[in-house]
């Protein structure tokens, strides 16, 4: 997968994640996701610096949010591709 392309799908991912968060009710598993695609597009060089502040803001947000869920511990990777969290 090509770099910008994972970045849209993270952009994309992102702003679904948001939505579904108002729409639908935040979870705890929402959450670790939003803040795997925040850390993701945080890390990618070549966003804007303006998105990339932002997605760093709205990262620290989500984790003062997630502190009142508890320890969430994200799955592995490896668990995820195996389907352990269907």
């Amino acid at each position: 997968m090509n770099q910008q392309f994972r970045t849209e799908l993270a952009l994309a991912a992102t702003l679904h994640l948001l939505s579904s968060s108002v729409t639908r009710g935040m979870t705890p598993a929402k959450t670790v996701a939003l803040l795997e695609q925040l850390r993701i597009l945080v890390a990618e060089e070549d966003l804007d610096p303006v998105l990339r502040r932002t997605c760093s803001e709205l990262m620290a947000q989500w984790r003062e949010t997630q502190s009142r869920f508890g320890a969430i511990t994200p799955p592995l990777p490896a668990e995820v591709a195996q389907g352990a969290f269907h």
